[in-house]
């Protein structure tokens, strides 16, 4: 598992072994005052890894680019 702050929101990578790879499992959370707000990203199918560590870079990097898009 990885958690990482970036901006606004906060990023936690979740990995998980499927058919002998890994895949990550990501969720954005953001506070708005009282409120979190969280929604969980979908790694395209192709996202197959061969460590939990190379997994949780790439949800990482999944994330800041769906946040870098928003603005």
């Amino acid at each position: 598992m990885m958690k990482v702050e970036y901006g606004r929101y906060i990023i936690e990578v979740f990995s998980y072994r499927s058919g002998g790879k890994w895949r990550p499992d990501v969720r954005l959370s953001r506070r708005s005052g009282d409120d979190v707000h969280t929604e969980q990203l979908v790694a395209p199918e192709g996202a197959s890894l061969d460590s939990p560590a190379e997994s949780d870079a790439y949800g990482v990097q999944l994330a800041k680019g769906v946040i870098d898009e928003r603005g």
